[in-house]
């Protein structure tokens, strides 16, 4: 599924396209970084106006209130600092096209105070609606903080109930088809509510004994909206799990048995989509204790390797389907993610993905299937394959295991695609059933990981598709944006093709009736900014000169390789022709203006590997092959010996190339790449040098400036198999460069021999590169 909302908000690092004849180049201006937290992404958004709040730990300042999840698991909502200080929060959504985003088009220059604080609750199954509750200056409410609903159409207050005067609400969650909305009207609490666009907020009443709402909070709701979930005061002021219909009310749900019977306390968070399995924890003892009620009754989840209980364990989210229940147990050093079904029972998330055949790192020498990665697990999909949480260190994590039962969920129409058309009707899900992808982590620094198998669909118990593991939202877009540039730099060593071997093309000139045949070749090194890769090229030609024009041919191979994150890469071989029309416009055969046009087709395949650090640190890896392919044309007015020994030139080049679509294969996020092209238009101005030091040797130079019109790459689109589709802002472009080059020519035995090093300034070109050249003229 494809969030297909949010795609038009969404445009996160940054990769580029190929050049031909001009030297594009590994991303250097990210328009959003990836490899930060949650937090960070937001306050970079809102640039100068959004404090670091150096003063205040960064566990406090980056902390991730983590919403719910859509149906496929491709996308998410949560609340952020923008100013940890000012207690000012953001509301975000992550998706797999675009990483983190401020819910909604915010103005990135909005000022930072409380008109603009907002948070984000709850999303829909296809990710178009999502809900929390915002500050008069986002969604353009009354004074105070209220519920709302944002759509592709933008934000909608969503007032008041008639009679509370409270100047706060909040909406918690949305329904599957998000036509329902829930939340309660109060500062932290209140009178629980649901709203739609039909009825408007309407009072879900209270606890049977009780004349008035309490502290009441309505916190999920089946796909439909007719069941509704939370916790409420009873008549004796004690907190109890509710579900709410319109034909029954608000009923109070069973308890456990706490330590004694006033602390008898239990909140519902999660419901299944047909509203018959409710999620939440009740105290049991002296803690709580993570449950699920069906048909009214209540069950403990019990507690990891078997145990009866889990002290101090809550349940956060269910999934549709209702048969996959996850949360947190433990606190503190021993907190874990759990994952429940009731064949396993209670797992942490690093044994529930052991179980699905990953393969994750031990956290204790003495006890290898021990793990504490996670500190939490808050949202699930349809049919529990995909988790979202954080971890010990306090990042935002995305797992992906074998689900549980189908993936119908309970809604009332078919299976197959999210929500049905644009959100309406059906039952949501990821396509019914599917078989899961498979794959095997290759190595790297720091081990290796197993991408996993399995076949999903209805009760096979594998994921639905793509492979399983732990990857981190930070480890997810550095991958992603870090591979999207290397395919982008690839064809960065093809500028070469026009301007290393193929610059100085007076050279190559001979008199009218002859022959001249070259061999040449380059070698260099592209390592401006970010990127770290050698290039080289060889080339055979040849030429003859009519008279009043001379036409020359060439025939080249050239590879090149861009070294990635964590020992991947991206390799291209491939061959290219040229030729080559030179003719003097004006002048002496001396002293005279030259024109000259050449194109340029290339051919050839691309090979990408690239590498994430999946389940606590090992290195796994994904890779692909594919074809490139481009053409370009460049046209040069030389004047030769304006000044003599120096001929100034002007130029203008044009190049499309193109990088086919490929999909990877191994590694636990395997992803698809779709056909990325791009053109580069520039302008060269500069001048060539030769002077003679004997008859036979000359010192030879180049100086050039370079300007590029376009100012960014275009977007790098996919789809990380399992996830979703990603669409990753195309990178901003350095535009203006200098190129320098100094070298030596010499006669030997009837041919000449130049050789020539070249450097330039940091730009979309390679940095430095040597160029010779043997030439022979008959």
């Amino acid at each position: 599924m494809r969030i297909k909302k949010y795609k038009r908000l969404l445009q996160p690092t940054a990769l580029a396209s190929f050049s031909l004849m001009a030297a594009p180049a590994f991303a250097q201006t990210a328009r959003i970084e990836q490899g930060v937290t949650p937090a960070q992404v937001i306050r970079d958004y809102y640039g100068d106006n959004d404090p670091d709040d150096d003063e205040f730990s960064s566990s406090l300042v980056n902390a991730v209130s983590i919403g719910g999840m859509s149906a496929d698991g491709g996308a998410f909502v949560g609340s952020v600092f923008r100013s940890y200080s000012k207690s000012i929060y953001s509301g975000f959504v992550w998706t797999a096209d675009g990483g983190v985003k401020p819910v909604g088009d915010r103005d990135p220059n909005a000022p930072l105070d409380g008109s603009q604080y907002y948070t984000a609750t709850g999303i829909s199954a296809d990710g178009s609606v999502i809900v929390g509750k915002a500050a008069p200056g986002i969604s353009g409410g009354a004074a105070g903080q209220h519920a709302y609903r944002w759509t592709a159409d933008g934000f909608v207050p969503l007032g008041s109930l008639d009679g509370n005067s409270n100047p706060f609400s909040e909406a918690t969650a949305v329904s599957g088809d998000g036509k329902v909305i829930v939340g309660y009207v109060g500062a932290t609490a209140g009178e629980a509510f649901r709203w739609t666009e039909d009825d408007g907020m309407q009072s879900l009443g209270w606890l049977e004994g009780r004349d008035s709402y309490g502290n009441d909070k309505a916190l999920a709701a089946s796909y439909d909206g007719s069941v509704i979930v939370g916790s409420a005061l009873s008549s004796t002021d004690k907190f109890q799990a509710f579900r709410w219909t319109e034909d029954t009310g608000m009923v109070a749900l069973p308890t456990l048995a706490a330590s004694s019977a006033a602390q008898n306390t239990a909140t519902a968070t999660g419901v299944s989509w047909d509203g018959t399995i409710v999620a939440g924890h009740s105290r049991l003892g002296y803690a709580n204790q993570a449950v699920r009620w069906v048909d009214g009754e209540i069950f403990s989840l019990g507690g990891l390797d078997g145990a009866s209980s889990a002290p101090l364990s809550v349940a956060n989210g269910i999934s549709g389907n209702g048969q996959v229940i996850v949360g947190d147990i433990g606190g503190g050093s021993t907190a874990h993610g759990f994952h429940w079904t009731e064949k396993d029972g209670m797992l942490t998330v690093e044994d529930w993905l052991r179980d699905s055949g990953a393969t994750i790192v031990g956290s204790h020498p003495g006890e290898p299937d021990r793990s504490d990665i996670t500190a939490s697990a808050n949202a699930t999909n349809e049919d529990g394959s995909v988790v979202v949480g954080q971890t010990r260190s306090g990042e935002v994590y995305i797992a992906r295991g074998k689900g549980t039962g189908d993936t119908t969920g309970g809604g009332t129409g078919g299976t197959g695609g999210t929500g049905g058309t644009d959100g309406t009707g059906g039952t949501g899900g990821t396509g019914g059933s599917g078989t899961g992808g498979s794959g095997t982590g290759g190595n790297g620094t720091g081990g290796s990981g197993t991408g996993g198998s399995g076949t999903g669909g209805s009760g096979a118990g594998g994921p639905s598709a793509g492979g399983v593991g732990l990857i981190t939202l930070k480890e997810l877009g550095t991958s992603l944006s870090v591979a999207g540039a290397a395919n982008t730099s690839v064809v960065n060593g093809l500028g070469l093709i026009a301007n290393g071997a193929g610059s100085r093309p007076l050279d190559r000139r001979v008199s009218e009736g002859k022959f001249t045949m070259w061999v040449g070749g380059d070698w260099g090194r592209d390592d401006h900014g970010n990127r770290d890769g050698k290039l080289g090229l060889g080339e055979i030609g040849i030429g003859y000169n009519f008279g009043s024009v001379q036409l020359n041919g060439v025939a080249g191979y050239t590879q090149l390789r861009q070294n990635t994150l964590l020992g991947g890469a991206t390799d291209v071989r491939a061959g290219y022709a040229k030729f080559e029309l030179l003719g003097r416009l004006t002048g002496s055969q001396d002293s005279g203006l030259w024109g000259i046009i050449t194109g340029t087709g290339l051919w050839g395949n691309t090979t990408v590997t690239r590498n994430y650090r999946v389940n606590g640190g090992l290195v796994d890896s994904s890779a692909g092959k594919t074809d490139v392919s481009g053409y370009g044309i460049r046209g040069r007015l030389q004047w030769e010996n304006a000044v003599r020994y120096i001929s100034p030139y002007a130029e203008i080049s044009y190049a499309h190339t193109c990088l086919g679509a490929y999909t990877e294969s191994g590694g636990a996020f395997a992803a698809t790449f779709d056909k990325l092209c791009d053109d580069s238009t520039e302008a060269r101005y500069g001048l060539d040098a030769k002077f003679p030091v004997t008859g036979q040797f000359r010192l030879i130079g180049t100086l050039e400036g370079v300007h590029r019109f376009e100012r960014s790459g275009r977007n790098v689109t996919g789809q990380v198999v399992g996830l979703g589709a990603f669409d990753l802002g195309g990178s901003d472009y350095e535009q203006d460069w200098l190129r320098v080059g100094a070298g030596v020519e010499v006669d030997l035995l009837g041919a000449t021999l130049s050789v020539m090093g070249n450097a330039t300034t940091k730009g979309e070109s390679s940095n430095a590169w040597v160029a010779a050249n043997l030439r022979l003229a008959f």
